[in-house]
C-alpha cells in the first residue's frame, strides 16, 4: 500500500520533478541529501512555491487574501503546514482505522477554510473527498479550484448535509479549539451522526502541551491574549476543570479559544458512542494534541 505521500504525487508531477533535477545541479545535490520521500515533501511545499512547472501539476493554491484565516498564511508555511497535518492524519487514519475494500475511503474535513489540507486529499485517488466550511468565500475558493472535493458551505447550527453514517474518516483541525460548548456540543452530534460504525474521528485540541509553550513563548502569549500569570494558572486549573474557554475580547460570536484536559474528552464526548482509541499529546508538530475517537459498533452489528 503508498503512503499518504506517495498516493498524492501524481506521475506528472514525479517527471516533472525528475527533468528538474536532471536539469539544474543544485536541484540534483538536494535530492541526493534528502532522499526520494523527502524530495517529494520539497516538491510539493518548496518545489511548488518556487516553480511554475511543479504549480501546474498539484493542486492550485489559494491568494494570500484567503490564506489569512491560517496561522501561517505564507506560502511555503502553509503548503507545509497543511502537508505535515495530513499526513500525520492519515498514518493515524492507516495504523488505526478500518478501510473499506471494495471503494474509495470517504473523509471529511470539517472546518476545511481555504483547503490547507483538502488540496493534498483532492489529489489522493483513493479518497473521496469532502471538506464544509462556514466561511462562503472559502468554500466557494474552494468549489472551483479542488475539482475532486465535494466542498459544501455550513454555517450556524444547520444539519449537515450528508446520510447517517457515510464517511469512514472525519477530522476536525479547529471544531474543538475555539468554539463555546454551546456551539460546540450540536457540531459533535452531528459528526457523531455522519460517521460510520467503526469510522475514525480525529479532533485537534489545545491542551497542556499547547499551555505550557504559549507559557514559554511571549508570541504564544500575544496571540492567546494572556499573560505568563495567566498561563500558570490555565496550566493548575485545567486538570480540575476539564475544559476552560476564553472568549475573545474583539468577538461577539463566543469564538476564542478552549482548551481541554484528555479526562474531559473521556468522560463527555458521546462516550456512549465512541471509544477513545488514542490521547497523543503534542501530536500536531509538537504543539495540540490528538484525541482519535472510534465510532462504536451497535451490539446488534457485532454479532
Amino acid at each position: 500500500m503508498p503512503t499518504f505521500l506517495e498516493a498524492i504525487s501524481p506521475e506528472p508531477m514525479r517527471r516533472q520533478l525528475a527533468e528538474l533535477v536532471a536539469s539544474d545541479p543544485e536541484t540534483r545535490v538536494q535530492s541526493y541529501l534528502l532522499g526520494q520521500d523527502r524530495m517529494l515533501q520539497w516538491a510539493h511545499t518548496l518545489g511548488l512555491a518556487n516553480h511554475a512547472d511543479l504549480r501546474a501539476r498539484l493542486s492550485p493554491v489559494p491568494p494570500l487574501e484567503l490564506r489569512r484565516v491560517d496561522s501561517a498564511p505564507e506560502e511555503p508555511l502553509y503548503l507545509w503546514s497543511g502537508l505535515m497535518d495530513i499526513s500525520s492524519f492519515f498514518a493515524i487514519y492507516q495504523r488505526l482505522g478500518d478501510q473499506p475494500l471494495d471503494r474509495p475511503t470517504r473523509v471529511l474535513d470539517f472546518g476545511c477554510g481555504s483547503g490547507r489540507l483538502a488540496r493534498y486529499l483532492n489529489m489522493h485517488e483513493d479518497v473521496e473527498p469532502f471538506a464544509v466550511d462556514a466561511n462562503p468565500l472559502l468554500v466557494e475558493w474552494c468549489q472551483l479550484n479542488l475539482d475532486r472535493a465535494v466542498t459544501l458551505l455550513q454555517a450556524g447550527r444547520q444539519r449537515l448535509p450528508f446520510g447517517d453514517g457515510m464517511f469512514d474518516f472525519i477530522y476536525a483541525p479547529s471544531l474543538f479549539t475555539g468554539a463555546a460548548h454551546e456551539r460546540m456540543q450540536p457540531w459533535f452530534d452531528e459528526v457523531t451522526r455522519v460517521l460510520a460504525a467503526g469510522g475514525l474521528l480525529l479532533a485537534v485540541t489545545y491542551g497542556p502541551t499547547a499551555l505550557a509553550a504559549i507559557r514559554a513563548s511571549a508570541a504564544h502569549r500575544a496571540t492567546f491574549q494572556i499573560t505568563p500569570a495567566r498561563a500558570a494558572e490555565l496550566i493548575e486549573a485545567l486538570p480540575l476543570e476539564g475544559r476552560i474557554h476564553l472568549p475573545l475580547e474583539a468577538s461577539d460570536a463566543g469564538e476564542g479559544f478552549t482548551f481541554i484536559h484528555p479526562d474531559y474528552a473521556a468522560a463527555n464526548w458521546n462516550p456512549e458512542a465512541f471509544e477513545i482509541l488514542q490521547h497523543i499529546p503534542g501530536g500536531l508538530r509538537a504543539w495540540q494534541d490528538i484525541v482519535v475517537l472510534q465510532r462504536r459498533i451497535p451490539e446488534e452489528d457485532a454479532e
